[in-house]
This record gives C-alpha cells, sequence and structure tokens, in this order.
C-alpha cells in the first residue's frame, strides 16, 4: 500500500521546487513576488514549506515559469530535456503553427506504422530458422 505524503511535506517540496525555478531564471525573491502581487516574507514562506501558495498562485507560478501544476504539486517532469523530446520537435509544438504541426504529426504516424512493420531481413531470418 503507497503512503500518502503529509500536507506538510509537500508544502516544503512545492517550496522547494518554486525556488529552484526561481533561481534556475536568476530571479531574486522580490522579482518573484513583484510578478505575483504578493509580499516577499510570503514567497520566502511558501519557498521554505511554512506557508502555502493559493491554487491560482500556483498556476501563476506555472505561467511564470512554463511548467505545468503536475510538475509543481508532484515533481513530474516537464522540462524538455527530462521528456527526452528533441527541441525541435518542442517548438514545432510549442509555435501553434497548424501547417508544421500536421507535417510533424504525420512524419511521426508514418514512423509509428513503420516501427510495426516487420523488417523483411528479419522475416527471412525466422523462416530458415523454422526450416
Amino acid at each position: 500500500m503507497k503512503m500518502a505524503i503529509s500536507s506538510i511535506d509537500l508544502q516544503t517540496a512545492i517550496g522547494q521546487r518554486i525556488a529552484k525555478l526561481r533561481k534556475k531564471r536568476g530571479m531574486r525573491q522580490f522579482d518573484l513576488s513583484c510578478e505575483l502581487d504578493v509580499s516577499v516574507k510570503h514567497l520566502s514562506e511558501c519557498e521554505r514549506g511554512i506557508s502555502m501558495f493559493s491554487l491560482e498562485r500556483l498556476l501563476d507560478i506555472c505561467e511564470i515559469f512554463d511548467v505545468s501544476l503536475d510538475y509543481l504539486v508532484r515533481g513530474l517532469p516537464t522540462d524538455d530535456n527530462e521528456l527526452n523530446f528533441p527541441p525541435t520537435m518542442v517548438e514545432i509544438f510549442r509555435s501553434n503553427d497548424k501547417q508544421e504541426i500536421a507535417l510533424l504529426t504525420e512524419y511521426l504516424n508514418m514512423y509509428a506504422k513503420l516501427r510495426k512493420t516487420p523488417n523483411v531481413s528479419q522475416n527471412r531470418t525466422q523462416k530458415k530458422k523454422a526450416n
């Protein structure tokens, strides 16, 4: 049976992720607190797990740092490098260029079909082994 995470542990983990994102971006607490329209004291307390942001503020943080709520709350990877998607692919999907997205999607669908199709040389080898 999986143990539930305590709310204190969750607050601390969320706060640590916020601090990590802020520092990675080179932001001071003052800068982020201004963007969120909260006091530096409240931001500091949230980053240390003493206090918690409202859901609205958590969504604002997700938007500021371009991460998902799943990452912020649960620590699930959303960073391009963590998901191992080529940057070009991510760039195309984020561009909202319908023509480019359709072309990439078509390419990925063709690739998926090719992966499902057994290789001709593998078929010959399997037939020889069977005889």
